[in-house]
């Protein structure tokens, strides 16, 4: 089911490998939780891989649309780093015999080829696009325009509750994310300081980072961060936890003073 949300996350199992050892679990514990969710993830999805390796005559994954996806966000012109049409990228590799004439995985890897090789010849503008992109997913607020249909509200209210509901969402997703900044500040601190990390909150964080990670290589939109909507909405209120940490860092900080000058 991981790949239902996002193909990446089969790589979820080492996410758990890593954290587990910065937490300090046993070995045997690491090695057993990381095989369960590999082998988990690999159970579910390889009814998919087979079929379309099947289908296709080749080795195909549970789809084989990431190559248009990176190809037409990583492109000279892309400047919002949005969905656009293929065809309209300069040279465009869709218009050309070749593309036309391979199946579907073939013009993926083909797509997917030429959007790497412009990202490493564009690392600056690759970099825009991606902030871009995450600026797109997070903050600019979620459409709910769908969820009006059949309601029979006049233009008015619709839009007051279309303002409403961005507010609300750029609101949480804003602080979210500077909490976010601060707690991973704090565990990196904790771990170098040999202290004890909530676990929850650092699959969360991971979680989070692997969602954005990808968002900025492919691609942004506001209906994209419905997976970590309530990861924002528990770091939004952890935020009184934050203060309280930073708190008692600061007291910890003078009573470290007060003692070092009385000696």
């Amino acid at each position: 089911m991981n790949t239902m949300i996002k193909p990446f996350f089969m790589i979820f199992f080492f996410a758990i490998f890593v954290i587990e050892i910065i937490l300090k679990f046993k070995f045997i514990k690491v090695i057993k939780h990381s095989l369960i969710v590999l082998i988990t993830s690999a159970l579910v999805i390889s009814p998919w891989i087979y079929r379309n390796t099947k289908l296709i005559g080749q080795f195909t994954y549970v789809s084989n649309n990431s190559g248009i996806v990176l190809y037409i966000n990583n492109n000279s012109q892309n400047h919002y780093g949005a969905w656009m049409p293929a065809s309209e990228v300069e040279d465009s590799i869709v218009n050309k015999k070749e593309y036309k004439k391979a199946n579907m995985t073939e013009k993926n890897n083909m797509l997917s080829d030429a959007a790497k090789k412009w990202i490493k010849e564009h690392p600056v503008q690759f970099v825009q696009l991606g902030f871009k992109r995450l600026y797109k997913t997070y903050l600019i607020g979620y459409s709910i325009t769908y969820s009006f249909n059949g309601a029979g509200l006049n233009k008015i209210t619709e839009n007051i509750l279309t303002a409403y509901s961005s507010a609300i969402s750029i609101l949480v997703a804003a602080v979210s994310i500077i909490v976010m900044i601060m707690y991973s500040k704090k565990v990196i601190c904790s771990i170098f300081n040999k202290e004890k990390v909530n676990s929850y909150s650092v699959y969360s964080l991971i979680c989070f980072y692997m969602f954005s990670c990808m968002y900025f290589i492919t691609e942004g939109q506001p209906r994209y961060a419905f997976p970590v909507i309530f990861i924002m909405i528990y770091f939004f209120s952890d935020l009184i936890g934050i203060k309280k940490f930073r708190q008692e860092k600061i007291d910890s900080d003078h009573n470290a003073l007060f003692t070092k000058s009385n000696l």
